[in-house]
Parts: C-alpha cells; structure tokens; sequence
C-alpha cells in the first residue's frame, strides 16, 4: 500500500481532477487530529465533477483485497 499518511504533506500517489478542482494537505483536521487531503470543487456541478483517486502501479486483480 501507500505509506503517505499526509502527515508530511505529501498527497503521494492521490490525485484529483475535473471541474478546475483542486487539492491539499490540511493539519490538524484528519483522522485523529491528523492531516488529511481536502480537495475544493470550486465550481457548482454535480458531485462527480470533481474526483479524487489513487494511482496504481499495475491493473488490479478481480476478487483480490488491496490496503491502500
């Protein structure tokens, strides 16, 4: 899995698009006071104008669990 946990403010291998959306690393509102990414939909549309995903190194397989 990814290791980014945003602490570091990295986004790693998240990334985001659509709708001139935009995103960043935010302190001290995730997960147990931690970082986490907000992305911005800055325009109003539908709420898959914007989308927000994880890169992976290869295809993924058909009934296998991935930890990302």
């Amino acid at each position: 899995g990814d290791n980014t946990n945003f602490d570091s403010g990295s986004k790693g291998s998240w990334s985001s698009w659509g709708n001139s959306s935009t995103t960043s690393v935010v302190s001290s509102v995730g997960y147990n006071g931690t970082a986490c990414v907000m992305l911005t939909n800055p325009k109003d549309a539908s709420e898959y104008s914007a989308q927000f995903c994880y890169t992976v190194s290869s295809p993924l397989i058909v009934g296998k669990t991935y930890i990302i």
